[in-house]
């Protein structure tokens, strides 16, 4: 299973309660993408609108990681 993880740099707190989400995620053996989006508080803007197709890349990404 593939997993992409998106937080805001200035949201310190989220990010390493994230961080360790991430670390036990790959210590299960899933495949992690955790990207810090610069300059981006708790809601990351980077996200919405145009920026949503980063999201859509992600998930064609993931496809080949899912296991049925």
């Amino acid at each position: 299973m593939c997993i992409h993880m998106h937080v805001g740099e200035m949201d310190t707190r989220w990010r390493g309660a994230m961080q360790q989400q991430a670390a036990d995620f790959r210590a299960k053996g899933f495949a992690v993408q955790f990207t810090v989006e610069e300059g981006e508080p708790h809601v990351v803007e980077a996200l919405n609108g145009a920026g949503a197709v980063r999201l859509f890349k992600d998930m064609e990404e993931a496809r080949p990681c899912r296991s049925f």
